[in-house]
C-alpha cells in the first residue's frame, strides 16, 4: 500500500513537472512568434526603405545633424589625394583615392599627421570615418582601381544596370549599416533553434532587399544565413521542399515590402518607411492565412521533382555510358 502511494505521488509530481515544462515551452513559442511577427516586418521594411530614393533625404538629414565638427586636419588627410589632383573621381572619389577605407584612412592619417599621439590620431580616424559614413555616398568596402571599376560598370551598363548602382553596391552608408546590423540581430536570435527553414527564410528576405538596396553589408548577412541553413540542414531531417518554401516566403516578404516602399516613396520618409513595413505585414498575413503558402510550397515541390528527375536521367545516362565503355574494353576490335 505504501509503495502504491509513493508511486502515485511520483507519477503526480512527474505529470506536474511535464505540464509546467509544456506551459513554459508554449510561452516561449508564443514569445518567439510575437517577436517574429514584429521584428521581421520592421527589419525587412527598413532595408526595403533604403532601396528607395527617399532614404537620400534621411541620409542628408543624418549627415547634417550628426556631423562632428573640429576634425578638419584628419578629414583633410583622408582627402589629400582627392584634393591634390583637382578633385578627381567626383562624388565617388572615396572608392579610388585610398584614404577612405578602414585600412587606407589610418594609413593616410599616419602619413600626413605622423607626430600626433596615438589616442588623438585614432580619435580623428574614427571621427573622419563617421563623418563620411553618414553622408549619402558613404564609405567603400575596399579601395578600388578606378579603371577596373569603370570597366565593370561599363559592362554592367549594357545589361541595364546604372553606373551609380554599381558604385552604390561597393559602398555603404550609415542607414545601410543599420539595416545590416538589424539583420545580424535577427539572425542571432535564431542560432539556438538551428531551423534550416528559418535560416533560408531570412536569407531570402535579406538577400532580396539587400540586392534591391545595393547594400553589400546586408547581402553578406544573407549569405551567412544561407550558409547556416546549409549547415543546419546537414543535421536535420526536414525535406528540401521546406527549405525552398522558407526561401520563397522570405523573398515574397521582401517583395511585398519593396512594393509598399515604392508606393509610399513619393511622400518621402514618412511614406516610404511605413509603406515598406505595411507591405511586409500584409504579405506575412497572406502567407500565413491564405493558400498562397500552399502555392509557394507546390512550386517548390515541382522544382524539387524536376531536379530529382534530371538527376536520375543524368545518372542513368552515365551508367549506360560506363556500361558501353566496359563492353568495348572487354571486346576489343581486332585489326
Amino acid at each position: 500500500m505504501i509503495f502504491q502511494r509513493v508511486a502515485a505521488m511520483t507519477r503526480s509530481l512527474f505529470a506536474r513537472k511535464q505540464a509546467s515544462k509544456g506551459l513554459r515551452q508554449n510561452k516561449d513559442d508564443l514569445k518567439k512568434k510575437i517577436g517574429r511577427a514584429i521584428w521581421d516586418p520592421v527589419v525587412v521594411g527598413w532595408n526595403a526603405f533604403t532601396a528607395t530614393e527617399a532614404v537620400r533625404a534621411l541620409d542628408r538629414l543624418v549627415g547634417n545633424s550628426l556631423h562632428v565638427a573640429g576634425n578638419l586636419p584628419y578629414d583633410a588627410a583622408m582627402d589629400a589625394v582627392y584634393n591634390s589632383i583637382s578633385r578627381a573621381g567626383g562624388a565617388w572619389h572615396r572608392l579610388y583615392d585610398g584614404g577612405h577605407s578602414f585600412i587606407g584612412a589610418w594609413g593616410a592619417i599616419k602619413d600626413h599627421r605622423p607626430d600626433d599621439e596615438f589616442v588623438k590620431a585614432f580619435g580623428g580616424y574614427l571621427t573622419g570615418l563617421w563623418n563620411d559614413v553618414i553622408t549619402p555616398n558613404g564609405l567603400p568596402i575596399i579601395t578600388f582601381s578606378k579603371a577596373r571599376l569603370d570597366a565593370v560598370a561599363d559592362v554592367l551598363a549594357n545589361a541595364g544596370i546604372a553606373r551609380d548602382q554599381v558604385y552604390d553596391f561597393v559602398s555603404f552608408t550609415a542607414t545601410e549599416a543599420a539595416g545590416g546590423v538589424a539583420g545580424v540581430v535577427v539572425l542571432a536570435f535564431n542560432l539556438r533553434k538551428r531551423d534550416p527553414e528559418r535560416f533560408y527564410e531570412l536569407a531570402g528576405a535579406l538577400g532580396v532587399t539587400g540586392a534591391a538596396a545595393a547594400n553589400p553589408v546586408l547581402v553578406g548577412v544573407a549569405l551567412c544565413a544561407a550558409f547556416l541553413g546549409d549547415q543546419a540542414a546537414l543535421k536535420s531531417t526536414a525535406p528540401i521542399v521546406r527549405r525552398l518554401g522558407g526561401a520563397s516566403r522570405g523573398a515574397a516578404l521582401a517583395t511585398g515590402s519593396l512594393v509598399g516602399a515604392i508606393i509610399g516613396a513619393p511622400l518621402g520618409v514618412v511614406g516610404a518607411l511605413p509603406g515598406a513595413i505595411a507591405g511586409a505585414v500584409i504579405i506575412r498575413w497572406l502567407i500565413r492565412w491564405s493558400r498562397r503558402r500552399l502555392a509557394l510550397e507546390a512550386t517548390a515541390r515541382i522544382g524539387c521533382a524536376a531536379i530529382c528527375v534530371l538527376n536520375t536521367q543524368l545518372r542513368i545516362a552515365a551508367e549506360r555510358s560506363n556500361g558501353q565503355l566496359l563492353i568495348a574494353s572487354n571486346n576489343p576490335v581486332r585489326p
